[in-house]
């Protein structure tokens, strides 16, 4: 049994290479993602890594539509696009959701559940989606963060892998 702490759930916009790292910064670093479930931890991976793989085999792919950009963060200085759309989004937060909290230590309690609030949080020197974009959902990634400084693409989780 191997404990895993500090992983978040997202779906980036743009492929990633498993065990490859970013630099984890405020306004630049992270590809651009949607987060499906924020930082967390688990006692034991491989039932995490099992669970994961069960939802995106039975998930299909999806569109979202970008929305406005609104500004986030404690002091309202993060630019994001909000998802116009967020339905499907919401019922797989929702099955991340049951799977995580049955063992799992949350880390933002405060962002999950009907606080969750789909977005993209845009960055320079990225190529930032505008309102009206439409994002293909398609996948799961777990991401660790590995150090104050640096995270991780620990697995990708295809949908329909086995269809």
């Amino acid at each position: 049994m191997k404990q895993s702490t500090n992983l978040v759930v997202v779906s980036f916009l743009d492929d990633q290479v498993e065990g490859d790292t970013f630099v984890r910064s405020r306004h630049s670093g992270w590809p651009l993602h949607i987060t499906l479930f924020p930082w967390f931890g688990v006692p034991n991976f491989e039932i995490l890594d099992s669970k994961l793989n069960e939802i995106a085999e039975r998930s299909k792919t999806f569109s979202v539509q970008v929305g406005p950009e609104r500004m986030f963060g404690e002091h309202a200085d993060i630019p994001v696009n909000i998802i116009q759309n967020q339905t499907t989004l919401r019922q797989l937060h929702t099955e991340l959701e049951d799977v995580i909290t049955s063992d799992g230590e949350l880390f933002s309690p405060q962002y999950i559940g009907d606080n969750y609030n789909a977005h993209i949080t845009q960055h320079s020197g990225a190529t930032n989606r505008h309102e009206g974009d439409a994002v293909e959902i398609n996948h799961i990634y777990l991401v660790k963060m590995v150090d104050d400084d640096t995270c991780q693409f620990l697995k990708k989780y295809s949908f329909g892998a086995n269809l």
